[in-house]
């Protein structure tokens, strides 16, 4: 666990959508945010309960901005 940096996870991140899938077909913006969802959860047992790590190098890393069409900027729902 200690080889993962906050540039990995960015890295990985950032490669999910045009690849990260099955047969090297991208992952939806969902599916990126579920891996982040995942990861975060994952680092921050290993480093509240298990003490792994000194930080959880996935808090820092930036997960591209990619909105599903029927989300705003915000991140909520559009208006009809």
């Amino acid at each position: 666990m200690q080889a993962i940096t906050t540039a990995r996870i960015t890295r990985l991140y950032r490669d999910l959508p045009t690849g990260g899938g099955r047969k090297g077909a991208g992952l939806s913006p969902q599916t990126v945010a579920y891996v982040q969802a995942v990861l975060r959860k994952a680092f921050r047992e290993a480093i509240m309960v298990e003490q792994v790590l000194p930080a959880n190098p996935i808090e820092r890393a930036k997960r591209p901005w990619n909105a599903p069409p029927s989300l705003g900027r915000s991140g909520l729902p559009l208006p009809r």
